[in-house]
This record gives structure tokens, C-alpha cells and sequence, in this order.
């Protein structure tokens, strides 16, 4: 009879601990979804799709140097700075980000418009993308099989964005 009631009260026990990690875990992955909502395609809902006005080459200097002197990152596409002239220096950054559950990867920034570019798999789970970045401030994150990411490798503290979520920030300095 004690033996009994031993073992229905340890068989309950478990059920209550189990039920409780239940719960945690529930719990756990509805508050992550509450700090960090948007999902891939919701990154892309959220791109204006506003007309761009027509710019004649005088007009795109000046308002690439009024950027340049506001401290705005513009990724110009040209090798020197309309403002005074200096030679800008674009550099290849590797962004890697390894996991051996993902199926895709892709990068979202300041960089693409957050327009996601896919990231190739390479061997040992490593996910790789070559991104070519004049010197400036980025901000960006990983969409892993469609949910953001912050770059566990970036060491500097993850900042909110205009866009509702935090993003991991890299400054490329000029040679």
C-alpha cells in the first residue's frame, strides 16, 4: 500500500515537472516573438516601394555630398567622393555565420536596402557572403530559415533600428 503511493506520487511528480517545462518553453518562445517579430516577410512587406524621382548626374553629386557631410551612408557607387573629391575605398567583408540545423541563411542591411541576399553553405556549416562596402556604419542581421538573427559573432552591443528591431552594427574603416 505505501509502496503504491510512493510511486503514483513520483509518477505525478514527473508529470507536473514535465507539464511545467512545457509551459517554460511556451512561455519562452512567445516572449522571443514578442521582442522580434518580423519575419522575412515581413522585412519585405515593410520596404516602401516609393517612385524614385528622376536625378541627373549634377543633382546625385550634390545630394551625395550633402549625405556624405550629414554623416549618412549612401554606398555610392563611385570611387571618389563628390564632396572633396578623395578616393573611396571599397572593401570585401566575409559575413559568416555557422549553423548545422539551418537550411537557408541570408543577409538583411543598411547595406542591400534589407532586401535578404542569400548566403552560400559551405563545408562544416559555415554559411558565407562576400559583401563589397565602402567606410561607414552598417547596420544588419541574419534571416535563418526565415527568422532574425543578430550576429552571435559581433562583439559590439546590437542597436534598434527605424525598423522596430535591434541589428547588429560593423563600421568599416578606410585603409
Amino acid at each position: 500500500m505505501k509502496r503504491d503511493l510512493i510511486i503514483i506520487l513520483l509518477i505525478d511528480l514527473v508529470i507536473v515537472v514535465g507539464i511545467s517545462g512545457f509551459i517554460y518553453k511556451r512561455y519562452s518562445d512567445y516572449i522571443r516573438t514578442q521582442k522580434n517579430p518580423l519575419t522575412a516577410i515581413d522585412v519585405k512587406e515593410n520596404i516602401s516601394e516609393e517612385p524614385v524621382p528622376e536625378i541627373t548626374p549634377r543633382s546625385f553629386q550634390a545630394e551625395q555630398a550633402r549625405k556624405l557631410n550629414a554623416g549618412v551612408n549612401t554606398n555610392m557607387h563611385s570611387s571618389t567622393d563628390a564632396a572633396s573629391g578623395t578616393l573611396l575605398v571599397f572593401r570585401n567583408i566575409l559575413f559568416q555565420y555557422k549553423s548545422s540545423k539551418a537550411n537557408k541563411v541570408a543577409i538583411i542591411g543598411d547595406f542591400n536596402k534589407w532586401d535578404p541576399q542569400p548566403m552560400t553553405r559551405e563545408t562544416g556549416n559555415l554559411w558565407k557572403i562576400a559583401i563589397r562596402l565602402s567606410p561607414g556604419k552598417y547596420a544588419y542581421n541574419y534571416l535563418v530559415d526565415d527568422r532574425l538573427i543578430l550576429d552571435p559573432n559581433n562583439r559590439n552591443n546590437p542597436v534598434p533600428n527605424a525598423r522596430g528591431f535591434k541589428s547588429s552594427i560593423i563600421e568599416i574603416k578606410p585603409k
